[in-house]
């Protein structure tokens, strides 16, 4: 195998004009094997037998990159650096195993993973463990009958080597998971959520949750979601509470991976209508859903957690039947309460929780009808996001999801039609209106209505400032003098 990327060249090169110092150098694991699958890749892992974290300073130096220790012990570093495209790459350095690179390689997860080349014969893989005939028959193997003991979280990672190369699991691989599933409880709540959320990454997630469910995973990582199997809600759901969950995450990542990547094909003509709807936001939403709230977790992946738990509270709440049909009332509020928490074990940060907990809190059909009052459309929306705030655009997705998995084929034209128009509107009045209905300009302090009308600060000014934003996002003003001509009267001045 010849290898032309020209940063694998160019790292090579810098590596080998200092062999002396770290005495070996391979390049081992996910670069290679992405190579020999055909796929692009941008991690490259080093393993050198001295002076790794010296080895990354100085590939981070070379290309005037960032660098990072990620673990002073081991003696592992981290150089980030981009290339002219501003394209990211990440490359790993640390330690060779004491005995050798066969060792090395016995200690890693996956055959497909244990893989390396010497710098110094870039065209000859390295491959004990038979990685590569793994990788060409599709086959999930263990390096070792110990490796999950060694590390448990493999058991998690295995779904996602298994999706995202469509790996077959043999009987006794799928046992020694399950097996050790359990023992998941022993890993830090960090690496179990990048390991999840990895998973939310992937394409076909309905067929990730499956596998998590069958690995006995699901019930260790989210305990609420298990016993939504058992729940009938009756007309007009067509599915248990749990399918019903399921098909919402799913239905919710099609529409937006074909917003997020190009020639993603969507085969139900019901979503090919919806994505003919919303393909007018396609770069401001393939823009949102990258957007990272915290380093490392993507809108897109936080938003199909939200969706996983968006009904859990109907696993605990009473069910109240009424003229044929089954409600949860507040089963929305409930379940942004049992989402926080399931974060917060997951050791989300405060601002993922937020935005989870308006997705959740917000889904309900309620929310996309205007009320009694016939409001025109722009207070509408301004009042919208005054309460969902930016979850408001995954909210607008997450409903037509929600809507075609209640229904399913009894879904009238009338009724989708509905949800669609909804979900326009609030497009248009995030990505074109932001300024009107999400953010309008300011025209009067709080500070200036206490001074003209001689009150004392408190609550009633803050309600006097948004009676005036209001009317500004409905319309019916648009400058200072209009806004203090409506306050006077209001105030009978």
């Amino acid at each position: 195998m010849k290898i032309e990327d020209a940063v694998f060249q160019e790292l090579s090169d810098l590596l080998l004009s200092s062999l002396d110092f770290y005495e070996e150098v391979y390049l081992v694991g996910g670069y290679i094997r992405d190579l020999l699958a055909n796929r692009p890749s941008r991690d490259f892992d080093f393993v050198l037998k001295k002076n790794s974290i010296q080895a990354g300073r100085s590939i981070a130096d070379h290309f005037k990159g960032d660098f990072y220790i990620l673990d002073q012990k081991r003696q592992i570093a981290r150089a980030i650096i981009l290339n002219g495209l501003k394209e990211k790459t990440v490359v790993d350095c640390s330690l060779l195993d004491e005995n050798g690179i066969n060792a090395d390689l016995r200690r890693r997860d996956f055959s497909i993973n244990a893989l390396a080349l010497d710098i110094n014969h870039p065209d000859q893989i390295i491959d004990y463990l038979g990685g590569i005939e793994d990788l060409e028959e599709k086959r999930l193997r263990f390096c070792s009958e110990i490796s999950l003991e060694l590390d448990p979280v493999r058991a998690l990672r295995s779904v996602r080597f298994i999706q995202s190369f469509e790996l077959q699991v043999s009987s006794e691989t799928r046992d020694l998971i399950k097996l050790n599933s359990k023992r998941l409880v022993e890993i830090s709540s960090e690496r179990i959520r990048d390991e999840v959320f990895n998973i939310f990454a992937l394409e076909r997630i309905q067929d990730s949750i499956s596998l998590l469910d069958d690995f006995g995973i699901l019930e260790m990582i989210f305990p609420e979601i298990s016993p939504l199997k058992t729940i009938n809600p009756g007309s007009p759901h067509v599915h248990s509470v749990y399918e019903h969950t399921i098909r919402v995450v799913e239905i919710f990542g099609i529409l937006v991976r074909s917003m997020i990547f190009e020639n993603y094909q969507i085969n139900e003509a019901i979503l090919k209508k919806a994505e003919e709807v919303i393909f007018a936001f396609k770069p401001d939403l393939r823009t949102y859903f990258s957007r990272a709230l915290t380093p490392g977790r993507s809108i897109f992946t936080l938003s199909h957690f939200a969706a996983l738990y968006h009904d859990c509270a109907k696993g605990v709440l009473q069910a109240i039947e009424r003229d044929g049909k089954i409600s949860f009332p507040g089963h929305a509020e409930t379940g942004a309460e049992i989402a926080g928490e399931r974060g917060k074990e997951l050791a989300l940060s405060g601002v993922e929780i937020d935005f989870v907990q308006r997705m959740i809190r917000h889904h309900m059909k309620k929310e996309f009808q205007q009320d009694a009052e016939n409001i025109n459309l722009n207070l509408w929306l301004y009042r919208f996001f005054k309460k969902v705030k930016s979850a408001g655009v995954a909210v607008s997705l997450f409903h037509l999801a929600d809507v075609l998995a209640t229904y399913e084929g009894n879904l009238t034209d009338e009724r989708w039609q509905s949800a669609l128009e909804f979900t326009s509107q609030i497009l248009d009045g995030w990505f074109n209106q932001y300024d009107i209905v999400v953010e309008p300009k300011k025209l009067i302090s709080g500070d200036e209505i206490i001074e003209r009308y001689k009150l004392s600060p408190g609550g009633v000014i803050g309600e006097l400032v948004e009676f005036v934003r209001e009317n500004q996002a409905a319309g019916n003003i648009s400058s200072r003098e209009d806004a203090l001509t409506l306050l006077d009267r209001k105030m009978g001045c």
